[in-house]
Order: C-alpha cells, then structure tokens, then sequence
C-alpha cells in the first residue's frame, strides 16, 4: 500500500521539478531581455512570381497602429526582407512599390493576414505576392469615330457588402480633347464605365417647343446622347460588368450615337409657377443625373434635350413641396406625371446607454436605388437635411465601435433594421445607439491545425431585415481571428476557405455550409471563444 502511495507521489514530484526546470530555461530572469522573433520572406509580382526589389515593406503591431511603432525596410534584388528582435505579437504587413498600390499580406477586399510571432509559430519564409496595378482606359467617340471631348466618364465597382449599393462610385472623370479617359491603380474586381455628354454641334430651338415648326436641317441637330454604359447600352438593366483580373490593362472605347431629342410638355403642374426639376436615371443603387434642359413656355412646362428613356423627376415647388416621378419617356407628347409620390421630411431622435450624451456621428439610409446620408448631433437631433424618396431603407450607423440596438419610428413601417417610407407623412425615428457590443474570438483548424487566409462570417438571424449585422475577419497566420463589434443576438459563424471567391452576401450560396457553422448567442459585453472547422 505504501508503495503504491508513493511512487505516484515521487512521480508527481519529479514532473513538477522538470516544469520548474522548463520554466527557468524558458523564461527570461529577473532583468533579462525578452525572447525576440523574426518575420521574414521575400515579395514577388502576383502574376509572374518574379523576386521583386526595391520594395518598402513595412511591419506594425496590430494592438497599436501608429507610425511610431512602425518598421520598414526595403526588398533585396532578390525580393527578400527580414525584420530582426521582434517582441511575441501580431504583426500588420504591407508592401508597397512603383507600379504596385500598398497593400497588406494576403488582403482580401479590407481584411488580409496578420503575422503572428512567439514560440512554436512560424513567421518566416513568408511568399509575399504584390499584386500589380490594373487599369480601364479608353476613347469616347461618336458614330463617325470621332473623339468627344470632356464628356463625364464615372467607375462603378460592384460590391457584395450587405447593406451597401451593388455598385459603388469608384472614380469619375472627363474625356481630353481625344476623347481618352483613364483610371489607373485598380484591384482585381468587377467594373463598369458609364459615359454622359452633349452633342456639341446640337441646337436647341427652345422657341419652336412642341410645334418643332423650325428649318428641317435645324430640326435633326436636335439631338441627344442617351447616358452609355460600357460596351454601348443605354437600358441600365442590360449592362454587364468588365472582370479586370489582377494587373490586367483593359482598354475599351465607348461609342456614343446621337438620337432625336425629345420634348415633353409635363401635365398637371401648379399652373403660373415654375418648378424646379431634376432628371435622373436609376442605376446599382446609384442615380445619375441626366444632361437635360428644362423650362417654362406659354404651353406649360417643358423638358427638352433628353434622349428616350426611364427617368425619374424630383420635382420641387417654390410652395417646398418635393414630389417624385418615374416616367417611360420614348417619344415628343404631353406627359402627366400624376401626383407623383410624396417625398418624406426624416427626423428624429437618437439615445445612447445609460442616459450619456449621444455621440456625434452620420446616419445613412441606404435604399435599393438610393440612399441618404444624414447627421446625429450631440443633443440626439436626427437631420437629413433634404427628403427622402418613398421606399424601403435600411437604417445605417457606420462608426466603428457603434451599433444600433434599437428601432422604431412613426410614419413608416419598420422591420428588423429597416423602414418602408411610403411619402405619406413624416417621418420621426427614434433610435438607441449603444457601444454594448460583443466579440468573437477563435481559430480556424484544417486537418486539425491552424490555417490562415480563411474568410470567417458571422450571419445575423434574420440576415434579410438585419444586412448590417454581418461580420467578418480573415484568418491569421497562427488561425486566429476576431469578429469585433457584434450587437447582441444569434449568430451563424463560418470558416469559409474559398469564401473570397463565392457570392457570401447571397443567401443561396450561404444556404450549403450553414449546416456546418458554430451557433453563438451573443450578450451584450460578452467574449466568446470558437473553433472553426474550415469549410
């Protein structure tokens, strides 16, 4: 018995003298210097894999981002790089060179990999590919082939953020006087170009009006461009994206051809006053102002110099009422826009937790074919300034570290995180804003060890009604990722390894791997710790 006591006694005792022992060679003594790291690799061109040099690669710690506590150094013909004494931490790592915009290791849309030093972990022989500059470029000509000069050219990017237009304004700029127009220094993604001009030798017979009882030759010179969207469409629901692949040159010309200008005689306007309209068309989220002239003639209000199309008026009155209207324009006539839909005047009201003073910070009503920005003052006012067009708008607070816990209104319907304004009164919102937010941290496993470079998601329950709930994080190089600033509740959290290239923000491309997630309850400042499973 005695024994059998004590050899597993001796044992125990003998294990806790070699941690003892493993400790005083591990840890530094009192005094001593820290255990130091290295990140190194070499930078190579993303198409060729050929070593680049002179490249400025810089390192910083994640925790604290400034320039203070920044590395840098330069690539070696050879394109490699080390930083030599690093402390035990994660590492931001960007790169940055002639012909190559700055970007961080790994990126992905705003997310990349973080570097990640200490015992056990490997932070060296990093493959760091540069991607290179892409560039859309061009000439907007006429049917003869001829340049037009200084018309408007505007990029659109497409996006699959939820909560955000399918396609935001990426550049805008005018033709020279070859009709050339650039955009330079692209990531890979999908673009389009959209082109609006004026005929220059157009005229404008603002007298005749309707009647067009002008000289014949003087008659077909009145003419318009209908907006051009890349390669030649004029119908917005026809166009197709350009897929610049990484460090492509893509060069494109635009043709633009003439049509008869219409003239339309607006039925149903207060009758001596003088409106002021605005012609826009509709486009990913995005409205575009239309080249159009307008005017008041002794048969009623005239709008003149526009190509056939789908336009939508606001029409503003000097009484201040703003009405909206969407009118299939194809050819010379009286239109009568009706009523039209009233547009909303949006106020409200915002409080923050425990009766402290709301910050001052932007709200955005982001619609399907528009959106609005408006302003949170310091007193909790709620202004946007200008009104909203009748139509369902998802409510956004985009400042980091601020959720919106709460929503409710009166004169709009509300769902989740959205209000439907249908223009029939105002609209009063009342919104809670909180800084209660929570955070999910973990690792990404493949076969049983850490992987990075994993897109993870966290999906709201209701992802339809709450877009702007969705979180994301790429994986790190130890597999660590955080998703930071969740408001409370359910959550869906996968480890998508292919998910930079599929659709996530679609429910149906979702829909396979959601079987596999990790179901997380979210409280309000809580922490919680997950692995993941690759998918």
């Amino acid at each position: 018995m005695t024994l059998k006591v004590r050899a597993p006694f001796l044992g125990v005792i003998s294990l806790l003298l070699v941690a003892v022992a493993m400790g005083q060679t591990q840890a530094p003594a009192a005094g001593a210097s820290p255990a130091v790291y290295r990140i190194s690799g070499a930078v190579v061109d993303a198409t060729s894999g050929a070593p680049l040099g002179k490249v400025a690669v810089s390192i910083v710690p994640s925790a604290s981002r400034s320039e203070a506590n920044a590395k840098t150094v330069t690539t070696a013909p050879d394109g490699r790089f080390v930083f030599e004494s690093l402390r035990a931490a994660k590492y931001s790592l960007q790169a940055a060179r002639r012909g190559y915009f700055q970007q961080s290791f790994e990126a992905h849309d705003n997310y990349s990999t973080a570097i990640v030093t200490g015992v056990g972990l490997e932070s060296e022989d990093l493959v760091f590919r540069l991607r290179p500059n892409g560039d859309i470029s061009g000439h907007v000509l006429d049917e003869q082939n001829e340049p037009i000069r200084n018309a408007g050219v505007t990029l659109y990017r497409y996006s699959v953020e939820p909560g955000s237009p399918p396609a935001m304004m990426a550049g805008n700029t005018n033709s020279n006087d070859e009709g050339a127009y650039s955009f330079d220094s692209l990531g890979p993604g999908k673009y389009l170009v959209a082109v609006s001009a004026e005929p220059w030798y157009a005229v404008r017979n603002i007298a005749a009006g309707l009647s067009r009882t002008t000289a014949t030759n003087q008659s077909e010179l009145d003419v318009a461009y209908p907006t051009t969207f890349y390669p030649e469409a004029s119908d917005p629901s026809r166009v197709s994206p350009m897929e610049l692949g990484v460090g492509a040159r893509e060069s494109h010309d635009i043709i633009l051809r003439a049509v008869p200008a219409l003239r339309l005689l607006l039925r149903g306007l207060p009758g001596a006053e003088i409106p002021q309209v605005t012609v826009r068309r509709r486009f990913m989220g995005s409205e575009i102002p239309v080249i159009a002239g307008t005017m008041r003639s002794e048969k009623g209000f005239e709008i003149f110099g526009l190509a056939p199309g789908h336009y939508l008026l606001e029409i503003r009155t000097g009484a201040g009422a703003v009405s909206f209207h969407e009118i299939d324009a194809n050819s010379d006539g009286e239109i009568d826009p009706g009523p039209g839909r009233p547009a909303a005047t949006v106020t409200g009201e915002a409080t923050f937790e425990a009766g402290q003073p709301v910050p001052r910070t932007f709200i955005q009503l982001q619609g399907q074919n528009s959106s609005m920005g408006g302003q949170i003052t310091s007193q909790g006012k709620i202004n946007f300034g200008q009104p909203v067009a009748p139509g369902r708008y998802t409510v956004i607070v985009p400042a980091s570290g601020l959720i919106l816990k709460s929503l409710a209104a009166t004169g709009a319907g509300v769902s989740g995180q959205t209000i439907q304004v249908t223009g029939q009164s105002p609209v009063s919102l009342a919104i809670e804003l909180s800084r209660a937010t929570a955070q999910v941290d973990g690792v990404v496993l493949g076969d049983g060890k850490p992987v990075s470079g994993v897109m993870v998601l966290a999906v709201p329950q209701n992802p339809a009604r709450n877009s702007t709930l969705f979180r994301r994080d790429q994986s790190d190089s130890d597999g660590t990722f955080s998703l930071l600033n969740l408001a409370p509740g359910r959550y869906s959290v996968l480890a998508l390894k292919n998910g930079w290239d599929i659709d996530w923000a679609s429910p149906a491309a979702r829909q396979p791997y959601l079987s596999q997630a990790e179901i997380v309850e979210v409280l309000a400042r809580a922490k919680y710790q997950v692995k993941l499973k690759q998918q």
